[in-house]
């Protein structure tokens, strides 16, 4: 493995055909280069596991032992350290993000650009009112895309309930962020400008999970937001969230979450009364 550069390599038993054939559960060794990057381990990991499910119908059809080379043996892999953890954590990010900074501005966009926002504002409807209700229909593309994710990739595994907490906050505050770059600006040539940079710090934290990173980067990332909803997703698709252990996570989300769509509604009070 280490001379060829691989990302991976199998030890066979001798008789391991015959044993899963006769209902056995024998014993795989897979051996992991942590020289490769993440992704290229998640990838491997996810086509040995698949191969091995494919057996035959049952259960568990192999025990799989998985070796880092470096010296570390698991069995089964640490879920919190899980390559394919950490890509389906980026993906579900990367759709948040992408969703938030470039379809949901256009929902404040369009209404400038054919002049409506100022109907709606001085309607009964206040600016709040405008925002939660734009931010509904953006919480409804995030979910359709975080969902599709979560069934294309089992992310129903480990603890859903705190999945599902992080990905709904986390929508939430990428489309609130969304709607603030919206209410900023005024045609969508302005936004496509802005919203690339939003999107690349806000995947960042994304990044760290698949990447080694310096510690001096991962100390940076933390004022992220979507850093915490990175490490929510990874502790509860790896089976270790818990209430005690997530509380801040969720905590700083929601305060950041409420304090831009602060901001928004304090943006749109001032067209109000422009309007």
């Amino acid at each position: 493995v280490v001379d060829k550069k691989a990302t991976g390599g199998l030890e066979i038993p001798a008789g391991f055909d015959r044993d899963v054939d006769a209902g056995k559960i024998p014993q795989l060794t897979i051996y992991l280069n942590p020289q490769r990057d993440k992704s290229e381990l998640a990838a491997f990991q996810q086509l040995i596991q698949a191969q091995a499910m494919e057996m035959v119908s049952a259960p568990k059809p192999v025990d799989l032992l998985w070796v880092n080379i470096a010296g570390a043996t698991s069995n089964p892999p640490s879920s919190s350290t899980d390559p394919s953890d950490s890509l389906l954590a980026f993906l579900l990010i990367m759709g948040l993000v992408i969703t938030g900074t470039l379809m949901v501005p256009m929902l404040l966009v369009e209404e400038k650009e054919s002049h409506t926002l100022e109907a709606l504002l001085v309607s009964p409807a206040g600016p709040s009112e405008v925002i939660a209700g734009k931010a509904l229909a953006g919480l409804f593309y995030s979910f359709v895309i975080s969902g599709l994710l979560m069934i294309l990739n089992r992310g129903w595994q480990g603890n859903f309930l705190i999945s599902l907490s992080a990905i709904t906050i986390g929508s939430f505050f990428c489309t609130i962020i969304g709607l603030l770059l919206g209410s900023l600006f005024q045609n969508m040539h302005q936004v496509n400008t802005w919203a690339s940079m939003a999107l690349l710090a806000m995947i960042l934290p994304a990044w760290s999970g698949l990447f080694s990173m310096p510690g001096q980067f991962n100390n940076v990332i933390r004022v992220i937001p979507t850093y915490y909803v990175n490490h929510l997703l990874l502790m509860s698709l790896g089976g270790h969230g818990t209430t005690n252990s997530t509380w801040l996570d969720f905590f700083i989300l929601v305060v950041s979450s409420l304090c831009a769509f602060a901001v928004v509604v304090w943006i749109l009070s001032k067209r109000e009364q422009k309007a």
